[in-house]
């Protein structure tokens, strides 16, 4: 396969951060809104100190949560690619997507 496509950049976990997916679901959007709301509501009755301290703890949950999420969708891609080569094997023929 070639080094330059977006299939083996995918598998290898090479793709380029402004190509993975952006989530723009309302249903996310609208989690996302209130979970905002809620945090700006807590952070508002603490103090300096405390507001300063949540926030280097929200950094370090974001980060924790942005490889969670590419690890569980690598995890994901390469499990379903191995199931395509497994039918493949099976049916004696390329799957059709």
């Amino acid at each position: 396969m070639n080094d330059n496509t977006k299939l083996k950049q995918l598998y290898e976990g090479r793709l380029p951060s402004a190509e993975r997916m952006a989530w723009a679901s309302s249903e996310f959007i609208t989690a996302f809104a209130k979970l905002q709301v809620e945090i700006d509501n807590f952070k508002a009755n603490l103090n300096y100190d405390l507001k300063k301290q949540f926030e280097e703890l929200r950094e370090l949950q974001k980060e924790y949560n942005a490889i969670y999420a590419y690890e569980d969708f690598a995890y994901g891609f390469k499990l379903g690619m191995e199931l395509t080569k497994e039918s493949q094997k099976v049916f004696g023929k390329p799957t059709v997507f």
